[in-house]
């Protein structure tokens, strides 16, 4: 269905609308970081993390009805979603440019970061983080890493929507937790947080889209009181939802000037919708 895939080669009789922790996941997942892109410095990090992982996990196959303009903002722009999840009293995550390609996060619940941007393109993000949790869970500091690889392709259907799907593989390095603890309760309390992690933020980014469409000037005086954003990005995204309007109206005028009894038929959307 869609013009780039995201779902990647996939073992015989894998659902790629469930998580996988297979070999042949973990090993297509490998197969898709851009090395040629990444300095040595870089693949040092990356390598010496896939050497060291502690889990390894192939999250669920996302299918959004979503504009991709809006959508791939976000994705270079994590600052945005944080600040509207705590303005909306969602999320107590803060996300702050640091430098170039980088950001530390901050969850209010005792997980602090650094998010690396090693490479990004509109199909591919690769995303070196290191952090630290320190809460009631442990009774020690717990360190360690994650590597993040999020595919995304994207569909136009005949109506002039667009469909994206989004696959991430992370490989997560616990530096301080014992094997059989990890092996027991935390490998399994993992993979339920970042599937559901990764579920809330494809449809929030859904939702914005769809309200950028719908309510333009909501969408703007939401951006006005967001804090933790540079007034340029800021800006720029308002912009950008004025413009995902502009097209969802275009859109809806020319289905509305279709002679009476001529339909459109979109294409047969993917499992997982």
């Amino acid at each position: 269905m869609f013009g780039v895939s995201a779902t990647g080669d996939l073992q015989a009789g894998e659902n790629p609308y469930r998580a996988s922790t297979s070999r042949a996941a973990r090993e297509d997942a490998l197969a898709s970081i851009p090395r040629h892109r990444l300095t040595a410095e870089q693949l040092r990090q990356v390598d010496t993390l896939i050497e060291k992982t502690s889990i390894f996990r192939r999250l669920p196959t996302q299918v959004i009805e979503c504009d991709p303009e809006i959508y791939q903002y976000v994705m270079e722009h994590p600052e945005i979603v944080a600040n509207i999840w705590q303005l909306l009293g969602i999320e107590k995550v803060v996300v702050r440019p640091v430098g170039p390609n980088v950001y530390q996060a901050e969850d209010g619940a005792g997980t602090k970061g650094v998010l690396h941007f090693l490479y990004r393109s509109p199909e591919l993000h690769v995303i070196y983080a290191e952090g630290a949790y320190d809460g009631p869970m442990f009774t020690q500091n717990v360190t360690g890493g994650c590597l993040l690889i999020l595919k995304t392709g994207y569909q136009r259907e005949v109506d002039g929507k667009y469909y994206i799907t989004s696959r991430v593989d992370t490989f997560i390095r616990l530096d301080n937790v014992g094997l059989e603890f990890l092996a027991k309760t935390f490998q399994p309390l993992v993979g339920r947080v970042v599937d559901y992690n990764f579920i809330a933020t494809g449809s929030f980014v859904e939702s914005l889209s769809r309200t950028a469409e719908m309510n333009p000037a909501g969408m703007q005086r939401l951006a006005a009181k967001l804090e933790h954003v540079d007034p340029a990005v800021r800006d720029e995204f308002v912009q950008i939802t004025q413009d995902v309007a502009a097209r969802a109206a275009a859109r809806e005028e020319r289905l509305s000037a279709l002679p009476k009894g001529q339909a459109i038929r979109p294409t047969t959307r993917a499992q997982g919708r």
